[in-house]
């Protein structure tokens, strides 16, 4: 599988939309998807946003052919700064 994100601007503890693309066999990108943020000290955070409230992972992503990709994603996420 190979993956790619859209290079966006991260904006500490400003939600933001990206787009996320997969490539690959159909049983490889399919299924959940899970971004985790980690801050200096190792400790993982849930950044994906499901309206306003943040999530660990959206389950059973269906595939969904984009742009040459065999998948996309298309989804909100938060962006904090976890350096304070």
């Amino acid at each position: 599988m190979r993956l790619e994100a859209v290079e966006e601007k991260f904006i500490a503890n400003k939600a933001n939309k990206h787009m996320w693309y997969f490539w690959g066999e159909k049983d490889s990108i399919s299924g959940d998807f899970k971004v985790v943020g980690i801050d200096k000290e190792g400790k993982e955070h849930p950044v994906l946003l499901s309206g306003n409230d943040k999530v660990w992972q959206f389950s059973n992503a269906s595939i969904s052919p984009n742009d040459g990709a065999d998948s996309h994603i298309p989804c909100r996420s938060l962006q904090v700064d976890y350096r304070n």
